[in-house]
């Protein structure tokens, strides 16, 4: 559908290579996005009145940045004993505004039309299918009616995909500002969570549950590199969210991070400059270990920093002995624990879904108390497995894993097309990010990172879904191979 509410464009001049895969705007090399939120014109998707781009695209970066950055304590505003949070206030929200609402039927109309989003709109459906059987199951095992809502959001969730498709198409550069966004916040406030916070047990008004530790600088840092022009630029941020990454001290976001650098470095044949930064990484640490460096960190995550911690926090779940070469029987005992009853719980979880046929199809259904098979007393603490594969085996069975691996492999399917089409691999460096995280830590399970996951995916997709490219579309989800015009 046309933007008839006076979007502007701005004429650009591109270039294509021999493939065709990836394209040049020769009329800007700015690294900054636009001033000023403008809306596109752009076929088959509902548009907003002017006046509302800037707040909407503001509260979506604000959401978003929130979620990442404070945690939990950003994901409990609203009402607790309601069950009324911050992220179903938005959904409401969403069905409530009219552009909104039509973007929704628009990915449900894609079920019947062929199209780039015709597959992913099945696998939704299909995804949101299976959640909905383990709702019945939930229901028909008298879970309560408050905990079937509550273990059902992760997948009523899914619909800020389309959500983040329709912004990212309608607002090519809303991505990329909101990492800068997401950089700056994530950098600022990790320095004061590890400085001041951690341990002070901080609330929001209307949360209820404390500021939480930020878990975005491997997402701000791959952002950074797949969608400036010249990332050197950035150094300073690259560079402070290395160190609240590393003095957050959550092994999970450090192997989610190795991860989406591998993507991102395989898929741009980035060798050179990956073995330059591993060299200086290695030099850092080699004189850290010999001076003896260390750096204050997170109280709550072990507090103190040195090269031999992070090799003895890394190698302690894989070899107890190995780690006692770089810390003390106590520290390693510590670092092993808190992978052992990850380990114990996922054991339960298996065991206790495979001893019943029934239960092995279709779980123990929304609302079950997943953490009476967790080996941990302290309940509170560990409300979920912290792996997405048995949570979502243990509520939905197999048929839940079916649903949500669809679900996944059409989304990652977009993503390569869209990385095809644009030459940016951010899309799959931001998955392998989010999965590596999600595969031990509860990222994926809560809607601190489950809403973030899937609004920025929805975004990465976006350049995959324009059927034909108008003149002054903007290309800033092309990143480097393709800078914004405007930018």
């Amino acid at each position: 559908m046309a933007n008839t509410n006076g979007a502007r464009a701005a004429v650009s001049t591109r270039t294509t290579s021999p493939s065709g895969a990836a394209a040049t705007d020769l009329s800007d090399r700015s690294d900054r996005p636009t001033p000023r939120f403008a809306q596109h014109a752009v076929d088959d998707i509902p548009p907003m009145a002017d006046r509302h781009v800037p707040l909407v695209c503001w509260t979506a970066i604000g959401v978003i940045v929130g979620y990442l950055a404070l945690g939990r304590g950003f994901a409990q505003l609203g009402v607790a004993g309601a069950g009324l949070f911050i992220g179903e206030l938005i959904v409401v929200a969403l069905l409530v505004y009219r552009p909104s609402r039509r973007a929704l039927l628009e990915f449900v109309g894609d079920l019947l039309r062929p199209g780039p989003a015709h597959l992913l709109a099945w696998a939704t459906l299909l995804f949101v299918a299976t959640g909905a059987v383990s709702v019945v199951v939930g229901w028909r095992a008298e879970h309560p009616i408050v905990e079937i809502a509550n273990t059902f959001a992760y997948t009523y969730y899914v619909l800020f995909v389309p959500i983040g498709m329709w912004l990212g198409r309608a607002v090519p550069d809303l991505l990329h500002r909101l990492i800068r966004v997401l950089a700056w916040a994530n950098l600022v406030y990790g320095l004061l969570f590890v400085a001041f916070l951690d341990d002070r047990g901080v609330f929001l008004p209307a949360s209820s549950a404390p500021l939480g530790g930020p878990q975005g600088s491997g997402v701000a840092i791959i952002g950074l590199l797949s969608f400036e022009e010249k990332p050197e630029r950035s150094w300073h941020l690259l560079v402070g969210n290395f160190i609240v990454m590393l003095l957050q001290q959550k092994r999970a976001e450090w192997i989610g991070f190795g991860m989406a650098v591998v993507v991102w470095t395989l898929w741009g044949k980035r060798y050179a400059l990956l073995a330059g930064a591993t060299a200086v990484l290695v030099a850092a640490i080699v004189v850290s270990s010999i001076l003896g460096l260390e750096i204050g960190g997170a109280e709550n995550r072990g507090g103190t920093v040195s090269a031999t911690g992070v090799a003895a926090r890394l190698v302690a779940p894989l070899d107890e002995e190995l780690a006692l070469r770089f810390a003390s029987e106590e520290e390693v005992r510590s670092f092993a624990g808190t992978a052992q009853w990850r380990q114990e719980w996922w054991d339960g979880i298996w065991a206790q879904i495979h001893a019943d046929e029934t239960r092995t199809l279709l779980g123990n259904g929304h609302g079950f108390d997943i953490s009476d098979l967790s080996p941990n007393d302290d309940t509170e603490a560990s409300r979920t497995p912290h792996n997405i594969f048995f949570y979502v085996l243990g509520y939905g069975g197999w048929l839940g894993i079916a649903g949500y691996g669809t679900f996944i492999a059409a989304l990652i399917g977009m993503m390569v097309v869209t990385t095809r089409r644009t030459g940016n691999p951010f899309g799959l460096a931001f998955f392998a990010v989010c999965l590596g995280i999600g595969l031990f830590s509860n990222f994926f399970e809560t809607p601190f990172g489950a809403i973030p996951f899937y609004a920025i995916s929805g975004m990465a997709i976006a350049p995959a879904l324009n059927r034909r490219e108008r003149p002054g579309a903007d290309r800033s989800a092309a990143g480097r191979a393709g800078p914004a015009a405007g930018r």
